[in-house]
């Protein structure tokens, strides 16, 4: 039997011609080094390698429902504002927030009433030239701090509101009738009454404003406080 033929001369049964080319495992690689490696060391293990840890920035709260979305504190409403003590010192930056400064016309009278009106605890003439609603506050709140002057207990007061205004004092005033004695017959003494008294304790500013027959209305009332309520704090005249 004549012996096999090897269908391809390049092929040497077994291996390779060494006159054929290397295999391709054996083909010099264009983009080795041109020195010499070591094979017997281990290669960097880059996927173990981490960059070093950034500085963590501190959390920024969200805001609340109380904040508008760009985080601005959220515009007071005419019940964050009122009421506002009278007897106090008045912040008007935050006054402004829920009354409107505007103009009074000279000769306006300004009504100040409780919350039942049925009754004026004041009518107070705006004391020439214009004034504003601001203004006004600040012109009655130095009457309130002044003692009581006969002028204004006569003029601002219908008779019902002086003899009210009487029984106020008295039951709020230690040795109240000296003292009211005392203040009709034109003496001045320290513990005598002071402007306050003319609100009868409805010190609590509510709101000021124009009604629809374009009177000024000053809406006041008492302090919300319950007579037994502990701490209550009481107020002399």
């Amino acid at each position: 039997m004549p012996p096999r033929q090897n269908p391809n001369p390049e092929y040497q049964w077994g291996g390779w011609m060494p006159n054929s080319a290397p295999p391709a495992a054996q083909v010099a690689n264009p983009f080795s080094s041109p020195y010499p490696v070591d094979q017997s060391l281990p290669g960097p293990a880059l996927h173990l390698q981490q960059p070093p840890r950034a500085p963590r920035l501190p959390n920024v709260p969200l805001p609340n429902n109380s904040s508008t979305p760009w985080g601005a504190p959220a515009a007071q409403t005419r019940q964050d504002v009122f009421p506002i003590d009278l007897t106090n010192a008045v912040d008007f930056h935050a006054l402004a927030r829920g009354l409107e400064n505007v103009s009074i016309p000279e000769g306006a009278t300004i009504y100040v009433l409780p919350p039942s009106r049925d009754r004026c605890l004041l009518q107070v003439p705006t004391p020439g030239g214009r004034m504003t609603t601001f203004s006004f506050i600040q012109y009655l709140q130095s009457k309130m701090r002044a003692p009581l002057t006969l002028e204004d207990f006569n003029t601002l007061l219908s008779p019902a509101a002086q003899q009210a205004v009487q029984r106020h004092f008295l039951s709020r005033s230690r040795n109240g009738e000296r003292l009211w004695e005392g203040f009709v017959n034109g003496a001045r003494a320290p513990r005598g009454p002071k402007g306050v008294v003319l609100l009868q304790g409805h010190h609590y500013l509510w709101g000021f404003s124009q009604d629809q027959l374009g009177e000024w209305i000053m809406d006041v009332n008492v302090p919300d406080q319950v007579q037994s309520h502990p701490g209550q704090i009481t107020i002399h005249y």
